[in-house]
């Protein structure tokens, strides 16, 4: 296994390690990034999981989902596991 370190938005975390969606209810162009963010770990990586992050966030501009439209703002460093073919 191989572990991943990503910065991305703070309030993503609950929906990446715990599959609760239910952040973006109120704003659907996060969600439509957010599940871009998804679709490319999914091609990049047959199969990948959150597994934890840093406990303080820091507020960044420059992070790992910036070239999908996301702005500044709180950032936690995302734990990311992702399986090595043998």
């Amino acid at each position: 296994m191989e572990i991943a370190e990503y910065y991305l938005p703070s309030h993503w975390v609950v929906a990446l390690i715990n599959g609760d969606e239910s952040v973006f209810e109120y704003d659907e162009s996060d969600y439509d990034q957010y599940n871009k963010f998804c679709a490319e770990m999914d091609k990049e990586h047959h199969s990948w999981w959150a597994v934890d992050c840093d406990e303080e966030s820091q507020f960044m501009k420059w992070h790992d989902v910036q070239h999908l439209g996301v702005l500044a703002g709180d950032c936690h460093k995302v734990l990311i596991q992702i399986p090595t073919q043998e």
